[in-house]
């Protein structure tokens, strides 16, 4: 029996240091490792926007509200701000998602209801629910964003802006 147990220690002893060869090797090659912190917070405001953030497979009924958001010249939309360019507008929609996200879960309806007050610009209620189907009477663009977006999130309408009838949606599924 004595020979079995001395077997394992030295097994034990080698295995330990091919381990310890290993993780010097790895600083020797790499002196400026370090190992990933346990859990990394991301302020969203830092998050770019990413369309397929959020996306789901298409469904054929979603209940959803948004902010509209145009600029000087698209369509028959009056703009908040008559100067601002379709960039800014596109940047604006970035922007209010990134605070949409950034509001705590138990604020989000509220912050969400404040944001459409402060910047949508659709001409009827800036809180209207809209029942989206694929043969609902909308554009098209808000159709697709509001029928592949996940409940409880939100997204932009991201078509070239000149396909783009009023302008950016930000869509927010209710449903």
């Amino acid at each position: 029996m004595a020979k079995k147990s001395n077997t394992t220690a030295w097994l034990g002893i080698v295995l330990s240091a091919i381990a310890v060869g290993l993780l010097a090797g790895i600083i020797l090659v790499n002196p400026n490792y370090t190992p990933p912190p346990e859990k990394m917070n991301v302020d969203p405001k830092d998050v770019a926007y990413d369309h397929s953030r959020d996306a789901i497979p298409r469904v054929a009924k979603a209940k959803v509200t948004h902010i509209l958001l145009s600029w000087k010249g698209k369509g028959s939309v009056k703009p908040k701000d008559p100067n601002r360019t379709q960039e800014q507008a596109k940047k604006l929609a970035e922007e209010i998602w990134q605070k949409y996200n950034a509001a705590p879960d138990a604020d989000k309806d509220k912050v969400w209801k404040e944001l459409q007050v402060q910047y949508n610009e659709d001409s009827g209620n800036v809180h209207n629910v809209y029942d989206v189907t694929p043969s609902a009477g909308l554009v098209q663009e808000f159709k697709d964003t509001a029928l592949e977006t996940a409940v409880g999130k939100v997204r932009i309408t991201m078509v070239a802006p000149e396909k783009l009838t009023y302008g950016y949606h930000v869509v927010r599924r209710i449903e």
